[in-house]
C-alpha cells in the first residue's frame, strides 16, 4: 500500500527518513571510494506531472497531479572540479589537454535537466501503473542507467522512455568518466490521493544504489 507522509516534510532538503515506507537498501550504500556523507548530490524537487496512475478506476478516468523529488548521489564530482581548477591554475598551463572541458562546464556534472527528463518520461509519458512505489522505483533505476558519468553535449529528449534512457547518453565525448553516479533517491507524492480523512500528502520514497537495482 502507498505510505502516508506528514505535510511537514520538506520537499528535498534532506529527503528525511521520517517516511513510513523506505527501501530496504536505503540505510547504507555499497562501499565507495568516498564516504556516504561526502558524496555530492544533484537534485530537482517539486516536479509536477498530470497522469492517470492509481489503483482506482476513477484515477484512471480523471487523472490527478503527481509530484516528484529526485536526487542522484555522485562520487568524484567535487574532486574532479577542484583538481581541474588547480591544474589549470598552475604555472604549467600548456599541460592542459585541449580536449578537456573546463571545470565550470556542464559536461563535468550530471545535468539536472536529465533528472527532469527521466521523471517526465516515467510519470507523464510512461505506461499507467497502480502504485507510486512502481513509479519511484522506475525513476530511480532509470537515473542510475542515465548516470554513466560520461561527458555529454546534450540532455535526453523529454519524450525518452526509461528503457531508452541509457541509449540517450550512450555516445559520450570522452571514454573516461569525470564522476560516477552511485545512487538515486526518488520521492513520488499524490496530493489528491483517494484517502478518506484529512491528510497532507501520500506517496513513497525509494533509494537505489548502483548494483542494487530491483525491477
Amino acid at each position: 500500500m502507498e505510505a502516508i507522509f506528514s505535510s511537514s516534510i520538506s520537499p528535498l532538503s534532506s529527503f528525511s527518513t521520517s517516511t513510513t515506507t523506505t527501501s530496504a537498501s536505503s540505510s547504507t550504500p555499497p562501499s565507495t571510494p568516498t564516504p556516504f556523507h561526502l558524496l555530492d548530490r544533484v537534485f530537482v524537487s517539486g516536479m509536477p506531472f498530470f497522469a492517470r496512475h492509481g489503483v482506482h478506476l476513477a484515477e484512471a478516468e480523471l487523472g490527478q497531479r503527481f509530484e516528484v523529488d529526485a536526487e542522484v548521489f555522485v562520487d568524484g564530482l567535487g574532486k574532479s572540479v577542484l583538481a581541474e581548477e588547480r591544474r589549470r591554475g598552475s604555472s604549467s598551463s600548456s599541460s592542459s589537454s585541449p580536449s578537456s572541458p573546463p571545470a565550470d562546464s556542464v559536461s563535468r556534472t550530471f545535468d539536472y535537466s536529465r533528472i527532469h527528463a527521466v521523471a517526465q518520461a516515467v510519470v507523464r509519458d510512461g505506461p499507467r501503473v497502480q502504485l507510486v512505489e512502481t513509479l519511484a522505483a522506475r525513476i530511480a533505476d532509470a537515473l542510475l542507467e542515465e548516470g554513466d558519468g560520461t561527458s555529454s553535449s546534450s540532455s535526453p529528449s523529454s519524450s525518452s522512455s526509461p528503457s531508452s534512457s541509457s541509449s540517450s547518453s550512450s555516445s559520450p565525448s570522452s571514454s573516461s568518466p569525470f564522476f560516477e553516479v552511485v545512487g538515486a533517491r526518488v520521492r513520488v507524492t499524490k496530493p489528491g490521493a483517494p484517502i478518506p480523512g484529512v491528510f497532507g500528502e501520500a506517496g513513497c520514497e525509494v533509494v537505489r544504489w548502483k548494483g542494487q537495482r530491483r525491477r
